[in-house]
């Protein structure tokens, strides 16, 4: 079975009603947002009104798709198309968001509010189209057509990066939402429609998935191919930290760019990974206001150094010398870090000589949830499905320490539920 390539002529008002319908899906790996601006509406109406247009509109018949990933035994195929099916969609847009967004706007501006529509408008929706229909797609054909296809504006490197089929690209357009209001306060890091607050948080990942290789356009390529993403629970704990202290930083009105973002993300997962600190979250006001007064202190104290001990000159580009960078930040930060972070012990669980000791210790006794004891062996103890070996005054992740004056036998469920309360 194999892909074909149908061409098919419709109204630009039926095309209009069809994708108001609901029926036709925009996968954002295969999409780029939209990122028209008025000059661009207003050349494509031009075109229109004179009936200049030559673009196809270019989708996928899912329906067919279906039916190839069952012919193929691809599974992973079959779960996207069919899902996509189940929920009433017919069609998936590959090339002609803008377009399509745009001629639905129009539409909107002029037919909904019962007023005559101007002629050379009603013109436009009784002009045809060209629908370019695939049929027999794989998930991979849909990422190649996006690809190869060009639009009003060519793909960008982001753009094409998002395209790749992935862990990594899935994973960042997830982050991407989540964190919008962050990244949307950082000049040109906010260009949303070209996806710069996507590339913008791939220099994140590419940083802490390997902090020896330069950020780089190929680089970040090579990262959008990987098939599993090391320590995820790392980074998106720190780019939670990450997140609010941008907020805060911008409540002070300082000048916020991609520079100061990264440096601010590369400081805060260094002190964790290369030296077991980890940031108060309670302190992070304070924090800010402490960090902010020493980036402006080596400002001052730099500006008429050479530009590689100038801060300012230093910061002019994102990715270089981070070495040089962290360190500095590092240096002028020691006297204070004790104030704002937590100091992580090298130990980190106990282990079963620490618990066998504390559990004969308490006479083999276990406090449960409900406040009662029960007496349980070493081996059921030792079972950590059911029993766990818990800091008991200061969590791990608080600074607490991993001896035995800190450690507490508790119930699985206990343990879990604690988390890192005290």
């Amino acid at each position: 079975m194999k892909l074909m390539k149908q061409f098919e002529t419709m109204s630009i008002s039926n095309y209009v009603h069809v994708t108001k319908g609901g029926v036709t899906y925009k996968d954002p790996s295969i999409q780029r947002r939209l990122c028209w601006e008025s000059g661009d509406k207003l050349g494509y109406q031009s075109s229109l009104i004179v009936n200049l247009h030559s673009d196809n509109f270019v989708i996928c018949d899912i329906g067919s798709s279906v039916e190839r990933a069952t012919f193929d035994n691809n599974m992973e195929d079959f779960k996207y198309f069919k899902d996509l099916f189940d929920q009433g969609y017919r069609f998936i847009s590959i090339d002609g968001a803008n377009r399509t967004d745009f001629l639905i706007e129009l539409y909107e501006q002029n037919y909904n509010g019962g007023k005559p529509v101007p002629e050379h408008i009603s013109n436009i929706f009784y002009g045809d189209i060209q629908l370019c229909k695939f049929k027999y797609t794989t998930k991979e054909d849909l990422h190649l057509i996006f690809l190869f296809k060009n639009s009003q504006k060519s793909p960008n490197k982001q753009e094409k990066r998002n395209s790749i089929s992935g862990p990594v690209s899935t994973f960042i357009r997830s982050l991407g939402d989540k964190y919008q209001g962050s990244l949307g306060v950082i000049p040109k890091v906010n260009k949303f429609s070209r996806m710069n607050d996507l590339e913008h948080l791939t220099s994140f990942l590419m940083y802490h998935q390997n902090s020896s290789s330069k950020i780089t356009p190929s680089n970040l390529d090579k990262l959008y191919r990987q098939s599993e993403i090391y320590n995820q629970k790392e980074f998106t704990s720190i780019l939670k930290i990450w997140g609010m202290c941008i907020t805060l930083i911008y409540v002070t009105k300082s000048k916020l760019h991609s520079t100061t973002s990264f440096n601010l993300f590369m400081f805060i997962l260094d002190m964790s990974r290369k030296h077991r600190f980890v940031l108060n979250k309670e302190l992070l006001p304070q924090f800010v206001e402490k960090y902010l007064e020493l980036d402006n202190l080596r400002r001052a104290n730099t500006i008429h150094n050479e530009p590689k001990t100038n801060w300012t000159s230093l910061n002019c580009t994102m990715s270089g010398n981070l070495t040089y960078k962290f360190s500095s930040i590092y240096e002028d930060f020691k006297p204070f870090i004790n104030d704002y972070f937590y100091e992580l012990d090298e130990k980190r669980l106990f282990d079963e000589v620490d618990k066998i000791t504390k559990h004969i210790e308490n006479g083999y006794m276990v406090k449960m949830g409900d406040g009662s004891y029960e007496m349980v062996t070493i081996l059921q103890m030792l079972n950590g499905k059911f029993y766990h070996g818990g800091h008991k005054d200061k969590p791990y992740t608080k600074g607490g320490k991993s001896n035995p004056d800190n450690l507490e036998i508790q119930t699985a469920f206990e343990n879990i539920s604690q988390s890192n309360r005290h």
